[in-house]
């Protein structure tokens, strides 16, 4: 009896199921979630779930390897420019300290920017990493330091 008992409590140990996800997003705001599954009976459910973890990171490495990055650690700068008809950003609206309506973006993190899709590709990054922005404000040429927000989910209208 005690060895069906303890037979019992192993295989429901090594029985399993587990559901890996990892959310990515990139510069232009794609969405792309890394999920696998895996388990099994027995033994098998330590297989499943291996194979599991493996195709998940595979799957996160090669998004990273196209510009995505885990959505938890992935930033920006919330800035909103007005229409540009001489190829320099001016900002309209700007959540960032420092960053005032009027202000002109000449480079971000050291790469030039005249377009809001260059603007939004040089800031992107990680969330933990400070990003610097050179800029004119009336006659001067500024330098700021900036910290990324976190990238938010938009919800998409279903019909």
């Amino acid at each position: 009896m005690k060895k069906i008992i303890l037979l019992t409590a192993i295989s429901f140990t090594l029985t399993g199921c587990m559901s890996l996800k990892t959310e990515m997003v990139n510069a232009k705001g794609d969405f792309k979630n890394c999920e696998a599954t895996g388990g099994g009976l027995g033994l098998g459910a330590v297989v499943g779930v291996a194979l599991a973890a493996a195709s998940r990171s595979s799957c996160v490495t090669n998004q990273k390897s196209i510009g995505f990055l885990e959505v938890d650690s992935a930033g920006t700068l919330d800035i909103n420019f007005s229409t540009q008809g001489d190829a320099v950003l001016t900002v309209s609206e700007s959540n960032v300290k420092d960053i005032l309506e009027g202000d002109r973006i000449l480079e971000v993190d050291h790469n030039t920017v005249t377009t809001p899709e260059e603007f939004q590709s040089a800031a992107f990054g990680p969330i933990d990493k400070p990003v610097e922005i050179k800029l004119t404000r009336a006659d001067l040429i500024l330098e700021k330091t900036a910290g990324r927000t976190r990238i938010q989910k938009t919800k998409t209208a279903t019909n």
